[in-house]
């Protein structure tokens, strides 16, 4: 099994408590007992001569969740190499574990996450401080540098705007800022482990982050993210990107152009990819080694035996990971090799026989620059046409929403108001018609409201964002079939049983689909034959999506033909059903219609045939 190395020369050092003052850091910081160590890697070049203090610049670097310096040695290793200093605290999560154990700026019971964050970002401090303090005889600190991975990525970039008038330079891998929570320590740029707020509203939130007054525009940021990272997705570190973009636009103190950050995409690789071992580093003395085995099987070791990622990816992207950080960071410091100004987000490719850069740059646009680039081509498509068949849907299923929602206030008033199980079925045929409406008529209105194809995209998504909650109570429509059903004469749709367990599943599914459709939604803006409109952002297959409204078609398309069976008057049902399956099947070519328009007719007929059925009975 892979064992964490050591950087030839590396010895630890305790850090002191902080001392010297950071406005903004809470008082509580300063002149703390909390025991800290870091790793001190001396530079491998350029040694002072004749008793000269060696002029190198200094990289802090921060470790990600659970994980130690020595888990990042090839990469610590380079830097070494190319002459920098380095130094690196070992924040170990165990100091932090149980309730009672604190950190000097957070409360006795605050969560591990805070604790931890608060505390990688107070040793980073202290490891600045060190560096100051007890090295000034060996060495002169020409330039700081700062960089992390994971949670120390996004740490890193907390250090940065305490360090705005020290750092060249910060360079991140996954920062994990989407995990990270809001504590006095970190008061701006956090995500507190959701998306409850839209990324467009994040980023402008994030954006105050990336000014004057915390990390200005003459700090380079240099981000890393790599397509198959499964816990900071690339869509995440683009968001930071693009908040950091949307701060320096305005920032009027920084001396460099917004170029002076770019995002770095890594299509072939993964979280880990950036680490050369994987471990729960816990210090309680002495090494624990149960729980680094248990995750070291799982994760390294299935990695390199190709049942996670390629072990050939996973070589790749640490090289490549190496040769781009060394190559930015020198940039940074006016250095050779200068790596070619990448003006926002590129690809990154390689590893390519080249030893003095090993990789290659492929500029990308952002999904703004994407979006507007299609618009001309957009405009030229039949939009009219699609418009207008958008909001003729919403009319009719305005209709159908009306005449279901004034069938059910008759069948009220006739019963003196006695709520039954057929009121249930019109209720939500009511509904969800209506929620349909609000549907097509956003659709329809998506252009209108960003006229430029990125302007209001805030309010484009705060509008898009309830469909997908109605999609969510789709399956509620079995409820109502199944009442046509039973009062057709179906039998078995009649049984208590049945109705049961269908309850049972209706509940589980749809408490799911609200979940994954309000708390964990992630939506993307895109053009479809001249519509813009939110859609799912890409994932992992999420059953919710697809098999729920699916499943629900084919339900009512059953429950249908046996309706028609003992009353042919109830047809519509089934035919409805049926066209709604076929065309959700794509029995309509995309080339020829999008399925916003074609998936969107299914559903006026499915709704317009449960109408029909309750006024036929």
């Amino acid at each position: 099994m892979p064992q964490p190395l050591r950087v030839p020369g590396s010895t630890f050092v305790d850090l002191p408590p902080l001392s010297q003052r950071f406005p903004g850091l809470p008082d509580t910081a300063y002149n703390s007992p909390r025991p800290a160590r870091a790793l001190l890697y001396p530079p491998r070049q350029g040694a002072g001569k004749g008793g000269e203090k060696q002029a190198v610049p200094v990289i802090i670097f921060a470790h990600g969740f659970s994980q130690g310096p020595d888990n990042y040695t090839s990469l610590i290793n380079q830097f070494s190499d190319r002459g920098w200093l380095v130094i690196a605290p070992t924040t170990t999560f165990d100091k932090m574990l149980f309730p009672w154990q604190r950190v000097e700026t957070t409360d006795t019971f605050s969560s591990l996450q805070d604790k931890l964050q608060s505390a990688l970002v107070l040793d980073l401090l202290r490891s600045y401080q060190y560096l100051k303090d007890n090295l000034e005889d060996d060495y002169e600190i020409t330039d700081v540098l700062v960089c992390g991975h994971s949670m120390g990525g996004a740490s890193a970039l907390v250090v940065a705007s305490y360090l705005k008038d020290t750092v060249k330079a910060v360079g991140v891998m996954a920062p994990a800022v989407k995990q990270t929570v809001k504590s006095n320590v970190n008061p701006l740029l956090h995500f507190d482990g959701s998306r409850v707020l839209s990324p467009t509203k994040y980023r402008a939130s994030a954006s105050k982050f990336f000014t004057g007054n915390n990390v200005p525009a003459d700090v380079d940021v240099h981000l890393l993210g790599a397509d198959d990272d499964l816990v900071v997705a690339p869509e995440e570190v683009e968001d930071i990107y693009l908040a950091a973009l949307t701060g320096r636009k305005d920032d009027i103190t920084g001396h460099k152009p917004p170029e002076a950050l770019a995002y770095y995409r890594i299509p072939w690789g993964s979280h880990i990819g950036f680490e050369d071992s994987v471990n729960l580093d816990i210090d309680l003395g002495r090494p624990v080694k149960l729980l680094f085995l248990i995750v070291d099987l799982l994760i390294y070791q299935w990695q390199i035996f190709d049942l996670i990622n390629p072990s050939d990816n996973f070589r790749k992207q640490k090289k490549v990971t190496r040769a781009i950080l060394c190559d930015l960071f020198a940039s940074s410091l006016g250095q050779p090799p200068l790596v070619p100004q990448v003006h926002g987000i590129a690809n990154v490719g390689g590893p390519i026989d080249d030893p003095q850069r090993p990789y290659s740059l492929t500029p990308i646009p952002s999904t703004e620059e994407m979006l507007r680039e299609k618009l001309p081509k957009q405009e030229k498509g039949n939009v009219p046409l699609e418009i207008a068949l958008l909001f003729t849907y919403a009319a009719i299923q305005g209709t159908s929403s009306f005449v279901a929602g004034r069938k059910l206030l008759e069948t009220l008033a006739a019963n003196q108001w006695h709520f039954t199980s057929s009121d249930l079925g019109l209720a939500i045929i009511t509904a969800i018609s209506a929620g349909l409406v609000w549907e097509n008529v956003i659709l329809g209105s998506g252009r209108l409201i960003t006229k430029d194809g990125t302007s209001n995209l805030d309010v484009l998504q705060s509008l898009n964002d309830p469909r997908f909650l109605f999609h969510s109570l789709a399956p509620l429509l079995s409820v109502a079939g199944v009442n046509v059903a039973a009062r057709a004469g179906v039998s078995w749709a009649a049984s208590p049983a049945f109705i049961s367990g269908l309850s049972l599943v209706l509940s589980i599914v749809v408490a799911i689909s609200l979940i994954n459709n309000t708390l964990l939604l992630q939506t993307r803006p895109t053009w479809s034959f001249g519509i813009l409109h939110f859609t799912y952002e890409p994932k992992p297959f999420d059953f919710t999506r697809i098999i729920p409204v699916a499943a629900t078609t084919v339900f009512l398309l059953a429950l249908g033909v046996g309706a028609a069976k003992s009353d042919p008057a109830l047809w519509p049902l089934p035919a409805g059903a049926g066209i709604c399956l076929a065309l959700s099947a794509g029995i309509v070519p995309r080339s020829v219609a999008p399925m916003i328009l074609t998936g969107n007719f299914g559903e006026v007929c499915l709704l317009a045939g449960l109408v029909l059925a309750e006024l036929r009975l």
